[in-house]
């Protein structure tokens, strides 16, 4: 983190939109992943610096937003080091870059709680504006779980639909022994979308426990299984309409409040 912060970059600001899902990226669009991934190859092949790489993919394009930064949030032995080194890059160019990146608002809450990324990242206004009313039907959701789980109200007619899935999955993150599933769900949250290599790469698992862990969770009707990547590979992802069910069920079960992480999630800390 030192060397994104040098003279020229304190003053600078990555400007960024936030989404309350993860959507899929069109074949134009201009991915993080891959504007890093070509950076790092050119660097590895001695052909360019990763700095230069970024900049000049960032001038042949016409279009100024970057999206999905949030598939860059992974967790590795070296820590989070595909995220830093590209927002180290825009913040280290000679010349301003006009671009702003895309970046889930979970992803986003967890690099300012825990990373400080708020110093050198900021909310447009304007998308401010447009989650604040998912984020309200969020917390009125997690409410009613609350209430539900607590006080043995039953969920309104408008939120049924959330019982059964809220009922199998909490058997089985619930559980003592269920700690692999509870980090699962915390990297859906946090990385979004993944496969099963990443998933297993962040949490440390092997191949076949990992498979066995998500098809189960699948089966709560919570997680999805059905994106397919460039490789052939399946991708897990939270459901939009179930995502209340699983902020409450990591709060509750492994204290992770994303919640309270959201509520002022353009303010300061």
């Amino acid at each position: 983190m030192e060397s994104m912060m040098d003279d020229n970059a304190c003053n600078k600001k990555i400007q960024i939109i936030l989404t309350t899902n993860w959507p899929v990226a069109s074949e134009e669009e201009l991915v993080a992943k891959n504007l890093h991934s070509i950076a790092v190859t050119g660097e590895k092949n001695k052909e360019t610096t990763y700095q230069l790489s970024i900049e000049k993919q960032l001038q042949e394009r016409d279009s100024n937003t970057i999206y999905q930064l949030d598939e860059l949030l992974r967790k590795r032995i070296d820590g989070f080091d595909d995220i830093q080194k590209l927002t180290g890059a825009m913040l280290g160019a000679a010349k301003p870059i006009n671009v702003i990146f895309e970046i889930n608002i979970f992803a986003y809450a967890y690099l300012k709680y825990v990373k400080n990324y708020d110093i050198f990242m900021s909310p447009t206004q304007n998308c401010l504006v447009d989650i604040e009313p998912e984020i309200k039907k969020w917390k009125s959701i997690v409410k009613a779980l609350e209430d539900f789980e607590r006080l043995g109200q039953d969920l309104s007619q408008e939120l049924a639909y959330l019982k059964v899935p809220y009922l199998k999955l909490r058997a089985i993150v619930a559980r003592s022994t269920a700690r692999d599933e509870q980090r699962a769900l915390a990297v859906l949250f946090i990385s979004g979308p993944s496969n099963s290599k990443d998933i297993g790469l962040d949490l440390g698992l092997n191949y076949s426990l990992n498979k066995r862990i998500m098809t189960a969770m699948v089966t709560t009707g919570t997680i999805s299984d059905n994106r397919i990547n460039s490789q052939g590979e399946i991708v897990y992802a939270l459901k939009d309409e179930t995502i209340p069910i699983v902020m409450f069920l990591v709060r509750e079960i492994i204290g992770l409040d994303l919640i309270s992480m959201i509520e002022n999630i353009g303010g300061a800390n």
